[in-house]
């Protein structure tokens, strides 16, 4: 199928042969070129031209060329010219659009290699295609459902719902586990001429193993926490020195967050044990920012609050500038040098109290 063309023209000579192949009438011998070629071939054909027309000698090239009823066809096209000659010649055969063939490699690829089900069913719900590499693991080879209903082979309402909500115009997505297997999958409707559902398109991932990990993370992840409160625990222990005095040595770096723990801890145990004096040494903090030491002297207050007092003892000069330049009012809080100080503080004042005192209008106990 040839044609031949001027190397300054816009206009193709045609043979019996290409009217044939693009239906054109066989009184039409020439043709413009820009009436033939689609818009998607137009650089792809300048390009084809200047390199002949240059001397490049043959060109070979695909091209979108429109026939007589006003469709287009991919066809192979090779251009060449002879020495001296003034025009350039071309043939052209029927061929496949690349792009197409791309499209059909990619997907071919994808289906042959990751663990995805794909499917279609037509209208009436019957299955037209099936395959994947997914359906290994379900035991079943490629193209079993095609041709039955999947109304019949699946009664479960999750897939019964995803198929009659897809054909009802909208996607869905969801993750349910089949028979051991978790799927991740999508159902869209396939739309015809005038927006019509003429079927259903879907795919479904094997996420199994990405779900065994993802609990095995969660699992770690649980371990980890419990770790860290165990460590929290220890690294802020509560010692009941004797009736009614509590202890709480801190070492380390204090941050806000484990001051709340500190203060949620404390707390609840001087509630517990009814104590009368709960005394926080810092000896071992070098370092507290302004929001925690403000922390701890609320958790002070709190601890008044309950009805016992509360004792700040080894503040480091560093953390009594940072006291100092928050302008607290210490008046209430009794802070002393060492745990030593603040151990003997307490004897004194029990042993002036006289014995352990039920202190029931501080706090009532609980009528069960």
């Amino acid at each position: 199928m040839l044609f031949t063309a001027p190397l300054a023209g816009d206009s193709l000579f045609l043979s019996r042969g290409f009217q044939d192949a693009l239906k054109i009438a066989p009184e039409t011998s020439a043709i413009e070129l820009k009436t033939l070629l689609h818009q998607e071939s137009v650089e792809a054909w300048k390009s084809a031209w200047a390199r002949v027309s240059g001397g490049a000698g043959t060109a070979a090239f695909y091209a979108k060329l429109r026939l007589e009823d006003g469709s287009y066809q991919a066809f192979a096209v090779t251009l060449w010219t002879s020495p001296g000659a003034p025009v350039v010649y071309g043939s052209v055969k029927p061929a496949s659009d690349p792009s197409t063939e791309l499209k059909v490699d990619i997907f071919r690829t994808i289906i042959e290699n990751i663990p995805i089900v794909v499917w279609a069913t037509n209208e009436e719900g019957i299955f037209t295609y099936h395959d994947g590499k997914g359906l290994e693991a379900a035991n079943l080879a490629p193209g079993t459902f095609v041709g039955h209903n999947v109304f019949q082979l699946f009664t479960d309402p999750v897939t019964t719902g995803n198929m009659k909500t897809a054909y009802g115009g909208e996607s869905t997505h969801v993750v349910a586990d089949i028979q051991d297997i978790v799927w991740e999958s999508w159902c869209l409707p396939i739309r015809g001429a005038g927006g019509k559902v003429r079927g259903v398109v879907g795919a479904s991932l094997n996420i199994t193993e990405a779900k065994r990990i993802e609990q095995e993370l969660r699992a770690k992840l649980d371990l980890i926490e419990k770790q860290q409160r165990v460590i929290r625990s220890l690294a802020t222990p509560i010692i009941q020195v004797w009736d009614e005095v509590l202890t709480m040595p801190m070492v380390g770096m204090v941050d806000s967050m484990r001051a709340s723990e500190v203060m949620d801890t404390l707390l609840q145990e001087v509630s517990k044990t009814r104590a009368r004096f709960a005394i926080i040494d810092i000896t071992g903090v070098e370092v507290m920012d302004t929001a925690t030491v403000s922390h701890i002297l609320r958790l002070m207050h709190a601890i008044q609050l309950l009805g016992a007092e509360g004792i700040i003892t080894g503040i480091h000069p560093a953390i009594a500038q940072i006291i100092v330049g928050l302008g607290v009012d210490l008046a209430g809080i009794k802070t002393l040098g060492s745990l030593r100080d603040g151990l003997r503080y307490c004897m004194a004042r029990m042993q002036s109290n006289g014995p352990a005192r039920e202190r029931s209008d501080a706090r009532p106990r609980s009528v069960r």
